[in-house]
């Protein structure tokens, strides 16, 4: 969170300080400084909690684990929806790594598996959350390499129709509307394998 504070558009933290700007790029700074505050005092109240629970209260360490497996899970669905409607509502992956959520929808899936295994059923709270990201994130990839192959077909189509509209090439070979005074272009052309004397007799016709 703090690196993605310092290395934020340096024109944006500039316009912060003008409390009054109302530019599109002061109001994101001001989303950001924000998302990041409530971040970090969400996981300072998550640790004090964790602390008190676990000295006075070591009862109810399941219930406090159940309680924020849930709050992850939710967490998880906050971060990935608006993804999955922004995507949506372009229709094209903008700056999505398809790469990446190649690596991150399995991972996911794979993480809560082993998880699973090791804690049981009663470790819900600790590998559900991995597994509602797993979805969110397949159902982002599958989103996004739907539309790249949509797009890419879109572009193949247009290249072919571009290429069939160019105009053909003309025939070389002569012809009656090419003749100039009974003789052909090819005829009137003449380098350096022309003989002199079929030019000398034909300007003398």
């Amino acid at each position: 969170m703090f690196l993605f504070l310092i290395f934020f558009p340096k024109h944006d933290a500039k316009s912060y300080a003008n409390r009054n700007d109302t530019h599109p790029q002061s109001q994101d700074w001001r989303r950001a400084v924000v998302v990041v505050s409530i971040a970090l005092l969400h996981l300072l109240l998550t640790f004090m909690i964790s602390v008190v629970m676990l000295a006075r209260f070591p009862h109810h360490l399941q219930t406090w684990a159940n309680i924020l497996g849930i709050s992850g899970a939710v967490l998880a669905s906050v971060q990935y929806i608006p993804q999955l409607w922004t995507t949506w509502s372009l229709g094209h992956v903008a700056s999505l790594s398809i790469i990446s959520l190649c690596i991150q929808a399995p991972g996911s899936f794979l993480f809560a598996a082993s998880l699973a295994v090791r804690l049981g059923k009663s470790g819900w709270s600790a590998w559900t959350v991995y597994v509602v990201g797993g979805c969110l994130q397949a159902c982002l990839l599958l989103m996004a390499a739907t539309f790249e192959t949509r797009n890419r077909r879109a572009e193949k189509r247009k290249v072919d129709m571009a290429g069939s509209n160019r105009p053909l090439t003309t025939n070389t070979e002569p012809n009656d509307e090419d003749s100039v005074d009974g003789r052909s272009s090819a005829a009137r052309e003449s380098n350096e394998t022309t003989p002199l004397l079929m030019n000398n007799a034909n300007s003398e016709r």
